[in-house]
């Protein structure tokens, strides 16, 4: 807030001005004998001049008061067109503020159109790339499920599973900005939502001989099934990827606190406790990723990412040699909920 403390102190050089006048004139006075002058009469010039002085800084103040309380509510109640509310300018001092806002706010808005159109460029490029890849990709799976028991097809079949998750993992990393125009609460059981994925990891799980074993209850989960089995890929993609040739996973489901969840644990190498922290970092790899060169450092941003926009919490816990376990939360199921299924 603009007070006339405030004020005066900006304007402090002026009054030092004005003192260091006033001393001269009086020091002017004294030493001059030409000028004599009765010591009452120098106290009223003084007084006088000093009211004069007072008397303009408060009314040049209470002149240029709306001009800063108008720019005070624009700095805490900025609206989109900042210039429309600028308040009219009095000398040319405000008016060459204003044209210096004015550029600023220009080339802001010409860096955002362009920083905007490029995104976009980006995202139509990747959704082209995306749909180019998906016509080869769907000949390569339709020859591979022809030939299935072809033990040399296995390892493609394999390859071609990560191909598609590295895909798909884009597809969706492109697709966030535009999650609430792309969700839809539904009841869905966490039982189907595990077994689409693990027959859709399960030519990877052939190649390593991994086992995976599925336990536990069988809940009612309220979420998006598209975002939520995206989710759910992502940390059983991980679990496949890190785990020994020959391992076990173990995913589990039930609800704990009235919670509904799904567990997924793995037999790999883990995480050590200094990364763990940092697991959700988008472009963070760790000290197990770096090893085995399979990290992209993408896949457990976007679900986390994703997670927090659907109500889904991860938590990962991890021991080195022992293995990772990780756990999707579900949201509560409420009465809203519960009517609007």
């Amino acid at each position: 807030m603009m007070t006339i403390w405030r004020y005066l102190y900006d304007k402090r050089m002026w009054i030092v001005f004005q003192l260091i006048l006033l001393f001269l004139l009086n020091v002017l006075f004294f030493v001059d004998n030409a000028i004599i002058l009765h010591r009452d009469a120098l106290i009223y010039m003084n007084v006088l001049y000093g009211t004069g002085v007072v008397g303009f800084f408060v009314w040049q103040y209470r002149m240029e008061k709306p001009y800063y309380k108008a720019l005070i509510e624009i700095v805490h109640n900025p609206a989109i067109d900042v210039l429309a509310q600028l308040p009219h300018a009095n000398t040319y001092e405000q008016q060459l503020t204003q044209q210096f806002v004015a550029s600023l706010i220009k080339e802001y808005q010409q860096t955002l159109s362009e920083t905007k159109q490029a995104y976009l460029d980006q995202t139509e490029f990747i959704h082209a790339w995306v749909h180019e890849v998906k016509a080869p990709l769907t000949a390569m799976k339709l020859t591979l499920d022809a030939n299935r028991h072809d033990p040399s097809m296995r390892k493609i079949a394999a390859d071609w599973t990560r191909i598609h998750l590295l895909i798909d993992e884009h597809l969706h990393l492109s697709r966030i900005a535009s999650l609430d125009r792309d969700y839809l609460v539904q009841q869905v059981e966490a039982e189907s939502l595990i077994i689409q994925e693990v027959k859709t990891l399960s030519s990877w799980c052939l190649e390593k001989n991994i086992a995976i074993e599925i336990e536990g209850e069988n809940p009612a989960l309220l979420t998006d099934e598209k975002w939520a089995r995206f989710v759910l890929r992502q940390l059983l993609t991980n679990a496949v990827k890190y785990s020994p040739v020959g391992g076990m996973i173990t995913i589990e489901s039930g609800v704990r606190e009235n919670i509904p969840y799904i567990s997924i644990q793995d037999e790999g190498k883990g995480i050590p406790a200094k990364d763990l922290p940092r697991i959700f970092d988008k472009g963070f790899t760790g000290q197990t990723g770096r090893k085995q060169n399979a990290a992209t450092g993408i896949g457990l941003y976007v679900a986390h990412t994703i997670g927090e926009k659907i109500n889904m919490t991860i938590q990962v816990d991890s021991t080195v040699d022992v293995g990772t376990t990780a756990i999707l939360s579900f949201s509560k199921p409420n009465h809203y909920d519960a009517l609007t299924t």
